[in-house]
Order: C-alpha cells, then structure tokens, then sequence
C-alpha cells in the first residue's frame, strides 16, 4: 500500500512537471497557423514540444521523446528543453544546436537516457525550414501544388546515447531546408500516435498518419489535430494510449 502510494505521488510529481514546460502561448504569425496537442498516457513519460527565438529572428520548433518515464523522464525533459533554449539563442544552424545539447545531456541526465529530437527552424520572413533530426521520427510535409505528403528524416543519432568507441555524434547529423509555399503544412509528432494500438495490437501506424494528413489538406491546423484526436481515440478504444 505504501509502495502504490509512493508511486501515485511520484506520477502525480512528473504529470506536474511535465505540464509546467510544455508552452501555455504559441507564437501568432501573420499568414500562418501554429497547433499543438499534447496527450499524456496511463505511463507519464519525457515527451514535449517547444516554440523558442533562435538567432537571427528565427523561430525554434521542437518535438522531442525521452526515454525515461515517471520523475527521471520528466528531469530529462527538463534538462534538454532548457539546453534547446539557451543554445538556440546564439545558433542558427539546428545540427550545430543538437550537437551542443548532446554534449551537455551527455554530462546531465542519466546512463541510460536517451532523447529523440526533431528541431525546426523557421524563417518567417522567407517561409524557410532548416531542420535536423537527432534520432526522430520523420516530419512530414504537405505540399499544396503537388496534393502529396513527403517524410523528411535527416540522419542523426539520440541525444545523450552512448555511442560505439571512435563515433561522434556531430559526424551523423545533417541539416536540410526547404521554402514553404502556400496551402502548405509540416506536421510533427512522437512515436505515440503511430504506436497506438486497437484492441488485437494492431498500431495505427505512419501509413495512416500520413493518409490522415492528405485528406485533411483544406482544414485549419486546429482542426487537423481535432480530426487526429478523433480518429485515434476511435482506433485505440477505452485502453487508450501506452505512450505520450
């Protein structure tokens, strides 16, 4: 009874942590729509997204997966929120960010914590993406023109993973960029919706995800994510989500 005790109050702590960092604002840019959503499992786990200033007026768009769960998850979010934050603020290059932080989580969370992270740079002014990937799963883009979804999955390694002997971390990772046009949309997530399961284990999967966003091209980014909740919530049933 003590032990269940325990652990209620050491979710409870990680839950209030968690909701603590993630953006109670997001930015309002003229011509453009930001959403997010985020929904916690019955396992509280290091998932987050953040919007932050970058150098030169760009904005910083990460999504990113901890490894640990309960409080050591939540420390770990913590730790690397902060690291993108500050490092982003005299960086422009989104590998050259990842890079730093993997040196600085290296030292600050724990052996056995790793964290999955898709970093986006946006240049509002001329509608650019400068993106990097430490270890995430692929961004996908909608391109109005062409009424096609692209994965975009630039190479990188988890931040804070201990690699082999003689591997670097700033060796694997790679920067790519690509203009915005009009009608188009990105869309980032973690491995928690396309894990979710039906009740015979099926997981929703990428295939699916990335049907959903090809039909959804003509709505607002709001009710993109509204038609995702629904969509998902009638896939994984009363069992719900294992993952953030």
């Amino acid at each position: 009874r003590v032990e269940e005790d325990e652990g209620q109050r050491e979710m409870e702590l990680a839950q209030e942590v968690q909701q603590a960092l993630l953006p109670a604002e997001f930015p309002k840019i003229e011509g453009m729509e930001l959403a997010a959503w985020y929904q916690s499992a019955r396992e509280v786990g290091g998932d987050f997204f953040d919007f932050f200033p970058a150098g030169r007026k760009l904005l910083g768009i990460a999504v990113a997966d901890v490894s640990g769960k309960g409080v050591p998850g939540a420390l770990g979010m913590a730790m690397v929120r902060t690291a993108l934050r500050l490092e982003a603020k005299t960086e422009t290059s989104p590998d050259e960010i990842l890079s730093r932080v993997n040196r600085l989580a290296s030292e600050g969370i724990a052996r056995n914590m790793f964290v999955t992270i898709f970093l986006v740079l946006l240049d509002i002014e001329k509608r650019k993406l400068f993106f990097s990937s430490a270890g995430h799963l692929p961004m996908l883009l909608y391109r109005a023109a062409e009424k096609k979804v692209f994965r975009y999955n630039p190479p990188g390694w988890p931040v804070g993973l201990t690699l082999p002997e003689g591997t670097r971390f700033e060796e694997r990772i790679k920067v790519e960029e690509l203009k915005l046009e009009k009608g188009d949309f990105f869309l980032l997530y973690t491995d928690g919706i396309v894990e979710a399961a039906d009740g015979n284990g099926q997981r929703f999967g990428l295939d699916r995800l990335i049907q959903l966003v090809k039909t959804s091209a003509e709505l607002s980014a709001e009710a993109l994510l509204d038609r995702l909740k629904t969509e998902l919530s009638g896939y994984a049933g009363p069992a719900g989500w294992a993952d953030d």
